[in-house]
């Protein structure tokens, strides 16, 4: 509209008025009937002195999205000193001004001025405001709705009944706190609820509450749940939370609330159940991917905050449930930067920092070893940060002191009469964790028995239960122990033995590991593998010889043994003792690889070239490095989409120094990929750089322990990535890069393909097969009955002798239960071995594909 043009206030018509106003543009046509009831002799002079002030403080032409300091101007003035009397018509022509264009700046700061006014409204007033809202409810101009409800908020009951028609229409058109849009507009929903309940209207059921998509989901598992009156008004109160994190009268309703209603605390844990096993429905909006509606995202935040309002005698449950759905939300399909519903991992870590206990803390440390997007995980992390500060210790000694034991003992179990059965759960001794049952006669048994089911079944719920944290529970700290191993990290004489080797699942790991000790403030450290001796713990070396007495020390620092500091002698010594000893290690350790600075990357100062030009399936490249807490890149024919960089930060535990490896990938063209994502991608440089840091560091620089890592991790997923890894790459039709897998897939070994032939070398002797086999420079050779062939320790393809033909498998039979120093399955290793099992009984094979291959000369 043309501020410059004089406004025809000099009309006594009211109708004439009405239709001025509508050609200027200030009103809509709808409008015109609402301005000629409102109309009165002074109205038209009142609305030209407004426009006036409106016109010096914000000029002719003023921005929609600029929302300018008018203390102090001819408006601001206008506004301060206008009376009661003349309020209340300015405030209804400024309302069907505002629904003409929502985004109006000039009316939306004065509705909100005027809104805060105590103004008394008559029933007429109020009725024509609602009117107004009903005729233009495709608008969605907030400040409008605020005006109204506030006055139907303050009107006396009277005045409010004589409005109950369209006040009930209202909420129908608007569509309560169900409306998925903008958080003013969702507040505006939840008022007009609330509005609706005090007219006495039935309140809206948590059925009704979840809406169309997560609703019918939590009804067919959950029906009761759903029809609870109370459950419904604890999600009034969630719909109405105005903020990100609640306040504190919000948090004090809440838990007055959860403490009036005996049943509540129940309800609540009921719904969040649900939460980890709802199907994947994904939800666009605004290119925001989520895999929750929007009211569904809201309802269920208020929840989480909820059960951080518990009271002590729920709290058992709430740390537990709030970590699964944390975990739950804050990971999905397709890699590390896709998440089920951000909002809610987020809420849910905040939640448990908010209760800030033990059970909090153990929590948090599975979330952070289970998501990998990075924006959930510094929120994990400074979540823990601050837990931890409040206990004066840090994240790691939280975490160590929070790790929940589950009742059981020293061996790793833990008994519990059920009648004349007993249930056992425990660590078995393959390493899994189970839950098994002994009979009255002593019988052991893994299912439970029908008079367990029948009479103990709810305690056999928990008992399950428990078993399912129990299984989440031990990776997790197989995780942590590795993070500790890669970061050097020392422990104190006072905590190893309580938090570390006593406790029955961090001990399950870490009594098969290998630890050095240091009694002299850390200038000498001495190896060996952890013995019992009643209460105290002993270390030995290889030979068997105690190099630590934990009882005779009064001060020792310690850490988990790396190959790295070691000499080869004591490599070799621990290598060929926990062969001989068929000790199964929980991850690489004695047989971890180590990468230490060439002398090329001498030469180039700053960056690798160790791991360039290789060609690697992109989605596999990415899955690998995300594995191991890598961030990827995302390549794909768009813009920018060219190159990128995959990064991880390593923490060197000795110095406090936080590093940033970063592996550089481009997208390598394919027709196949129909310009859309990448399929295959090239490596390039790895560099270093300090945290906080943007140049570069030299790699001279780097400590080598944190440079061994990072350069295991890009070996690991290069080597496993590759093409050349690929038994049918060339089968596939991809011929552009068989140059490169002819050279990759039988070329050099890699160190961890080294590592491969320094375990086969130990290992080759105990099979069965052994007079068949031999482990030679870059191959395992293996002797059968109708050919012999060579496995390459790197790709784990096959030549065939004497032509050194290619020999393609793509499944081999597995091999006999075999022992392996670490486990994980052994990956490759492990698929070099069972191949080499296949081959050395080549007339046993009855494959077409394979044996047509064999008899081919």
């Amino acid at each position: 509209m043309d501020r410059n043009r004089p406004l025809p206030s000099e009309t006594a018509d009211p109708g004439e008025w009405a239709e001025r106003m509508r050609a200027d543009g200030f009103v809509k046509e709808q409008s015109i009937p609402f301005l000629v009831e409102i109309h009165t002799p002074e109205l038209p002079g009142l609305v030209d002195e407004y426009e006036a002030a409106v016109l010096d403080a914000f000029g002719p032409r003023y921005s929609t999205y600029q929302f300018p300091d008018i203390r102090g101007t001819r408006l601001d003035g206008f506004l301060r000193d206008l009376d009661a009397d003349r309020a209340r018509p300015l405030a209804l022509w400024v309302l069907l001004c505002q629904m003409a264009n929502a985004y109006d700046v000039p009316r939306q700061m004065t509705l909100t001025r005027l809104t805060r006014r105590r103004i008394d409204w008559t029933a007429r007033d109020l009725s024509l405001m609602l009117r107004c809202l009903l005729q233009h409810s495709f608008s969605r101009a907030v400040a409008p709705y605020r005006l109204a409800l506030t006055a139907c908020e303050r009107a006396d009951d009277a005045v409010l009944r004589e409005c109950a028609e369209q006040i009930r229409a209202l909420h129908r058109s608007y569509g309560g706190a169900d409306l998925p849009g903008y958080a003013d507009q969702r507040q505006i929903g939840a008022r007009l609820d609330r509005i609706v309940e005090r007219l006495g209207g039935a309140p809206v059921s948590a059925r009704e509450r979840f809406g169309g998509d997560v609703g019918p989901l939590l009804a067919a598992e959950i029906p009761d749940t759903l029809d609870s009156p109370d459950l419904a008004d604890l999600l009034t109160l969630c719909a109405a939370m105005r903020t990100i994190r609640p306040n504190r009268r919000w948090r004090g309703e809440v838990a007055a609330l959860l403490a009036e209603r005996t049943h509540l605390p129940g309800e609540v844990r009921t719904v969040l159940e649900q939460v980890p096993r709802l199907a994947d429905v994904l939800h666009e909006r605004f290119h925001d991917h989520s895999f929750a509606s929007e009211t569904a995202v809201l309802l269920l935040r208020g929840l989480l905050w909820s059960a951080a309002e518990m009271p002590p005698e729920q709290a058992e449950w709430v740390a537990p449930l709030l970590g699964d759905i944390a975990c739950h939300v804050g990971t999905g399909p397709g890699g590390s930067k896709v998440v089920r519903v951000e909002r809610l991992a987020t809420t849910a870590i905040e939640a448990l920092a908010a209760r800030g206990d033990a059970a909090a803390a153990a929590a948090l440390a599975r979330v952070l070893t289970t998501v990998r997007k990075k924006t959930v995980l510094n929120t994990a992390r400074r979540a823990l940060d601050g837990a931890a500060a409040r206990t004066g210790l840090t994240p790691d000694e939280l975490m160590d002191r929070t790790v929940p034991d589950h009742g059981l003992g020293p061996d790793g179990a833990r008994e519990e009469a059920l009648g004349e059965h007993t249930a056992v759960l425990g660590i078995g001794a393959d390493g899994s964790p189970a839950l098994t049952f002994r009979t009255p006669t002593g019988r052991r048994v893994k299912s439970p028995p029908k008079a367990v089911r029948e009479r103990h079944g709810a305690r056999l719920k928990e008992l399950r239960a428990e078993l399912g944290e129990l299984k989440t529970l031990l990776p997790v700290q197989q995780r942590r122990l590795e993070t500790a191993l890669g970061e050097g990290r020392i422990w104190d004489l006072a905590s190893w033995p309580r938090h570390v080797m006593d406790h029955p699942v961090t001990g399950h790991h870490a009594r098969r590991l290998l630890w050095e000790v240091s009694t002299d403030g850390g200038r000498t450290w001495r190896g060996g593998l952890p013995d019992r001796d009643g209460a105290r713990w002993l270390l030995r070396d290889a030979v068997g010889a105690e190099v630590f007495d934990s009882a005779g020390a009064e001060t020792a620092l310690l850490r988990l043994w790396h190959p790295i500091r070691a000499t080869p002698e004591a490599v070799r010594a621990w290598r060929d003792h926990l062969v001989a000893a068929e000790l199964v290690q929980p991850f690489k350790q004695a047989f971890r690889e180590v990468y230490l600075l060439t002398p090329a990357e001498e030469a180039t100062r700053v960056h690798s070239n160790r791991y360039a030009a290789h060609i690697l399936k992109y989605g596999q490249t990415k899955a690998l490095l995300g594995s191991r807490g890598w961030q990827g890149p995302q390549l794909g024919y768009w813009d920018g989409g060219e190159s990128g960089e995959a990064h991880r930060v390593y923490r060197d535990a000795a110095t406090g120094q936080e590093w940033r490896a970063a592996f550089f990938l481009d997208l390598v063209e394919h027709e196949e990929d129909n310009h859309a994502l990448a399929s295959c991608c090239s490596s390039d440089q790895v560099r270093f750089t300090r945290v906080g840091e943007d140049a570069p560091a030299p790699l001279k620089q780097v400590p080598p322990l944190v440079f061994s890592e990072a350069m295991r991790d890009v070996d690991l997923a290069v080597g496993v990535a590759s093409v050349a890894a690929d038994p049918e790459w060339g089968n596939r039709g991809r011929r552009r890069h068989n140059a490169y897998w002819r050279r990759t897939a039988f070329g050099d070994l890699t160190e961890s393909a080294e590592m491969r032939r320094a375990a086969l070398r130990r290992l080759v002797p105990r099979l069965r097969i052994a007079d068949r086999l031999e482990v030679t420079d870059r191959f395992l050779r293996v002797r059968g009955d109708l050919r012999t062939y060579r496995i390459h320790l790197g790709s784990a393809n096959i030549l065939m002798e004497p032509d050194d033909s290619y020999l393609c498998i793509v499944d081999a039979r597995g091999a006999d239960t075999l022992y392996l120093p670490f486990e994980g399955g052994g990956g490759r290793l492990s698929l070099i071995l069972s191949k080499a099992f296949l081959l050395a009984a080549d007339t046993e094979i009855t494959d077409p594909t394979i044996t047509r291959q064999i008899r081919r000369k």
